[in-house]
């Protein structure tokens, strides 16, 4: 009885210091990029700062036509004003992705390059680090006419 009350107690205190479940350092804080629409063939996305993580975490993107248009065209992905990586569309899939790096206090921007008319893509941010939790899921629509 002594070792069962013991064990339920250490169970008990590893649950409150959060031993089980998310890993401890690596939840950034909420992030919100928000939907663009821009009559232009290229845009960029708000910029958002990571905060609320004590460890570097690796965030990767994917990016999905929604709108038919036969994927062309890319997507940077910056981290403090300078591109740390861009995703290119696959033919076959209709899919881009990339992934970076980052740590607390980093910017995190898009910039979308679709030169083609009616680009509606939906871009979902997973938090690799903490079993690709689902960051932020926004949506961009080009309108301009490819030059």
């Amino acid at each position: 009885m002594i070792v069962h009350s013991l064990v339920i107690g250490i169970l008990i205190m590893a649950v409150a210091l959060g031993f089980f479940g998310k890993r401890k350092g690596v939840t950034p804080s909420a992030v919100n990029w928000t939907d663009t629409n821009s009559s232009a063939t290229s845009a960029s996305s708000n910029t958002q700062t990571i905060s609320g993580i004590t460890k570097d975490i690796s965030l990767s993107i994917e990016a999905v036509t929604a709108s038919g248009v036969i994927g062309h065209g890319s997507f940077d992905v910056k981290v403090n004003g300078v591109v740390a990586a861009t995703g290119f569309y696959s033919f076959a899939t209709n899919r881009g992705s990339a992934a970076v790096r980052v740590s607390a206090g980093d910017t995190v921007q898009f910039v979308y390059n679709g030169g083609v008319p009616g680009w509606d893509d939906a871009f979902t941010v997973y938090n690799q680090s903490d079993g690709n939790a689902v960051l932020d899921t926004f949506h961009v629509t080009l309108a301009g006419t490819p030059v």
